[in-house]
């Protein structure tokens, strides 16, 4: 009798733990989990996003220097530094590339076609690290 009442028990707690568990584990984040970040935060991958945006440009066929222009969305995770994954307009300049320096790039500014474009980042900040792990544009 008491083992059936003890299996009870445990039984007992172990349904309790996983419905209860399964409620909050929608809201509470995973340790290295991908999360979600808001627009009001979009902001935290601009800098890195300019940092590579020569490298994305080289990789769009075009004459053209394409400029990040809007980010849509932004999911970040925590791997031994941070993961960008965001997805971003990037807008084709009339700035030929072979005509315009590095220091002339800020100035070309006027975007006449805009990419949809995804990148998967990879930065480590304390090392000024940047990696391009993944980009593409439809």
């Amino acid at each position: 009798m008491k083992s059936i009442f003890f299996c009870f028990a445990i039984f007992t707690s172990c349904a309790q733990v996983y419905v209860f568990g399964a409620q909050n584990r929608q809201s509470v984040p995973i340790a290295g989990g991908i999360s979600a970040t808001s627009p009001e935060r979009f902001h935290i991958v601009v800098p890195t996003l300019i940092a590579l945006e020569r490298e994305m440009d080289g990789k769009m066929d075009s004459p053209y220097i394409h400029r990040v222009n809007k980010i849509k969305d932004l999911k970040t995770q925590v791997v031994a530094g941070i993961r960008y994954y965001v997805k971003f307009d990037f807008g084709q300049t009339s700035c030929l590339k072979n005509a315009t320096t590095v220091d002339g790039i800020g100035q070309c500014n006027d975007v006449t076609k805009t990419h949809k474009c995804e990148a998967d980042i990879w930065e480590q900040a304390w090392l000024d690290q940047r990696d391009l792990l993944n980009f593409k544009c439809v």
